[in-house]
């Protein structure tokens, strides 16, 4: 397993304008792929604890709204509240248990905290069939991946706070006279297009 190529792809994907959704998209992919899993995502979790499924793979639709339901895991809160990761095989006590299970049986699941700033803000999992325990190497190449996640989640918050910043008028706080140029112009277009 190549980790420098593993990175460099997502770093490319990001680099090369790929939304952040589409490069943490991009990510869960590369990690698929590498280390031929049943399930992988990136869940993020809001200030009052309930997770938010950024991104996965081999997760139904059907499952992530039982996930949602039941607001989350036993294993986000977890990783949340330690800040540690967990490699959960055959001998460890929460094998395959509700709270500790996604959607599919397992054989290994690894899991590590995304962290921005010092702050735990979710989890990136990984489950597998293969029977082997993850190598060292495989943990650190998913953990810097993990990592880089984090990265492109902190870009898009503040992100977010820039566009903001530029709306609302430093003074006064008020919507600027750009921003609401700029929304006329889109329900202009919009208004010509649909024929109101």
């Amino acid at each position: 397993m190549d980790k420098i190529n593993i990175i460099n792809e997502i770093i490319n994907g990001f680099t090369n304008r790929l939304s952040h959704e589409e490069a943490l998209s991009l990510a869960v992919q590369k990690v698929m792929d590498s280390f031929k899993g049943n399930s992988c995502a990136i869940i993020t979790v809001d200030k009052k604890g309930c997770p938010t499924i950024k991104t996965a793979r081999g997760l139904s639709n059907d499952y992530i709204k039982t996930f949602y339901a039941g607001c989350g895991k036993q294993i986000v809160s977890d990783i949340v509240k330690t800040g540690k990761g967990i490699l959960i095989t055959k001998q460890h006590p929460m094998f395959n248990k509700e709270g500790y299970r996604f959607e599919n049986d397992y054989k290994c699941l690894f899991a590590v905290p995304l962290s921005i700033h010092d702050r735990i803000i979710g989890m990136m999992y990984m489950d597998t069939d293969n029977v082997a325990d993850f190598s060292n190497e495989e943990r650190k190449i998913f953990s810097d991946t993990a990592n880089l996640c984090s990265i492109i989640i902190d870009h898009e918050m503040n992100a977010g706070g820039l566009q903001d910043a530029f709306r609302l008028d430093n003074m006064t706080g008020l919507y600027s006279h750009r921003y609401f140029h700029e929304e006329l112009h889109k329900e202009i277009k919009r208004a010509l297009k649909t024929g109101h």
